[in-house]
């Protein structure tokens, strides 16, 4: 029989034609999305997104696409900002710094004049402390104005939006109405722009601390943060209770506060806090607050009392220390005296090392400073001062830097007899395994951890016999073990301070005592092993248009 030949019909054609158009929209929107993407290189930012926990979308204006971008990233007018749930962030616009909250849109826009910025708010809630100048954020069809030196929390809802004021004063204007709202007041507005009648039932206006405030701590001891507020609608003998914790649902409550002043005071250690001031089991307000270590880093390079030694030319020396979360700059002071009364140098460095050949013979101290920016409350310490000193000699050709050693070997070892043979030495019995290791075996860590914690330490007991331990953390993967991190120390704890290693699955640690001489491992140990999981949800966002998700 006859095959007969496929018949390229109407209906083929027709098909054909469509998925050519497909392809070349999407041809066109890629060629328009690149452009945007090269142009807006070339554009000066109006400042910077920090993204703080899990996932946030960045999409710039005219694009069709979301962004992904780093930790830290540029943002430019007309961008859209949107953070996800269980998400935080947070913008700085020249003077101004904006908190965002999870499931929150809002639209970067400079403002008509041409100085300062407008913020649009579609969603969600926002902290903003304003700089010298002040700031608008339309929402809902209004405008709310903060003048210059104003601290205030906006949300925005299905049900209307609410302004607080800590610091300062701003006016809602729009519909034709204006309404002023001072430091310490609140003003709740439902969605036909009426205010609510919550304005009759009891409520507190909190002015400290300000909305996601930022606290250094620069001392061992905890922090005293203070709290106040004004009583709205309640009676003198009525009582309040402050209540804080590190988790949201306040499962761990750490600090429970009954009052009925206007004010109150909790001791902190660093960490993510958060608070509720509650009447009768309801919250009449709720923020949280971070309490940042803002001790001196740890002096790296040069160690103390490390001798340079040079002939001609004086050493170039460098100058590193460890680094601390959240600084920007660090202040580094290097004088001849150890009360720093005259600065040899005085510089303010954004990274933490750099290399300087100004100095020359003498014995010569520094120190360090974190420097963070002034949204932070508080002020930083130096680290503890170290010293090092630098001679010229008439017999080294380079410079040579000279370490101390704990024992000094003598200059000229006198003569030793011939050992008698000895046995071959048997090998030296292991190490017993560390034991009381924390974070036990299968201990898990969510989201609301991750988001509370700013670290997290692992610690194990001391093992009779060891003077150091090896540390190794491996991350569970289809392929094996996969290491991350491994270090050798002789304390008896590490501290994970980067939680960007940190990913969903499972994760193996662990620790081996161990005798360490000269520098060269002479007695291992037996390895002891725990395990814990990292249980983050895959984020799900609904967007109105296509995008790209990213986080840390």
């Amino acid at each position: 029989m006859e095959r007969k030949k496929p018949v390229f019909g109407f209906l083929d054609i027709l098909i054909t034609l469509l998925c050519l158009s497909v392809a070349a929209a999407g041809i066109h929107l890629f060629r328009n999305d690149l452009s945007r993407t090269l142009d807006s290189q070339n554009e000066t930012p109006a400042g910077s997104i920090t993204i703080k926990v899990n996932t946030v979308q960045r999409r710039l204006a005219n694009r069709v696409l979301w962004d992904r971008l780093a930790v830290r990233s540029p943002v430019y007018p007309g961008d859209l900002i949107r953070v996800a749930n269980l998400s935080a962030a947070t913008l700085n616009l020249e003077d101004l710094e904006l908190d965002l909250e999870e499931n929150t849109l809002i639209r970067i826009l400079r403002a008509q004049s041409g100085e300062g910025f407008r913020i649009e708010l579609n969603e969600g809630s926002l902290g903003l402390a304003s700089g010298e100048g002040s700031v608008i954020v339309n929402v809902m069809g209004r405008e709310v104005q903060a003048a210059a030196g104003t601290a205030l929390n906006v949300e925005a809802g299905s049900g209307g939006i609410k302004v607080q004021v800590s610091e300062g004063a701003a006016a809602i204007i729009g519909e034709g109405q204006y309404r002023e709202v001072s430091a310490g007041t609140a003003l709740v507005l439902n969605a036909a722009g009426t205010e609510s009648s919550v304005r009759a039932q009891p409520a507190a206006a909190v002015t400290r601390p300000r909305s996601n405030a930022r606290f250094l701590k620069s001392s061992a001891e905890p922090l005293s943060v203070n709290f106040a507020w004004n009583r709205i609608n309640l009676e003198p003998t009525e009582a309040l209770r402050l209540e804080i914790a590190a988790d949201r649902n306040f499962t761990q409550v750490i600090s429970r506060t009954e009052t009925i002043e206007t004010f109150a005071r909790a001791a902190l250690d660093t960490g993510w806090w958060n608070w509720r001031l509650l009447y009768n089991n309801t919250a009449l307000a709720a923020g949280r607050f971070t309490i940042t270590d803002a001790s001196g880093p740890r002096t790296l390079s040069p160690v103390l009392n490390a001798i340079y030694r040079y002939r001609n030319e004086q050493p170039n020396l460098r100058f590193q220390w460890s680094a601390v979360e959240d600084a920007s700059f660090y202040l580094v002071e290097v004088s001849g005296s150890p009360h720093f009364e005259n600065l040899a140098i005085n510089k303010q460095i954004g990274s933490v090392f750099f290399t300087d050949s100004s100095l020359g013979t003498g014995t010569w101290y520094w120190r360090v400073k974190p420097l963070f920016p002034s949204v932070y409350e508080g002020s930083s310490a130096y680290s503890p001062a170290s010293s090092f000193r630098i001679e010229q000699s008439g017999t080294a050709e380079a410079p040579v830097i000279e370490v101390p050693q704990q024992i000094a070997a003598p200059a000229i070892a006198p003569p030793v007899p011939a050992p008698a043979p000895q046995p071959a030495p048997q090998p030296a019995e292991r190490l017993p395994a560390p034991r009381s290791m924390q974070p036990a075996t299968g201990y898990k860590i969510g989201v609301e951890e991750l988001r509370s914690w700013k670290k997290i330490v692992f610690s194990w007991s001391a093992v009779s016999g060891a003077n150091a331990y090896v540390f190794t953390l491996f991350h569970q993967t289809a392929n094996g073990r996969r290491e991350i991190i491994r270090t050798t120390q002789t304390q008896t704890t590490w501290t994970l301070d980067d939680r960007s290693l940190l990913s969903r699955g499972t994760f193996f640690w662990q620790v081996e005592a161990v005798n360490v001489v000269g520098g060269r491992i002479e007695r291992h140990g037996t390895i002891g092993e725990n395990s814990f999981v990292v249980d983050i949800p895959v984020p799900t966002i609904q967007t109105q248009e296509s995008g790209i998700l990213y986080g840390n």
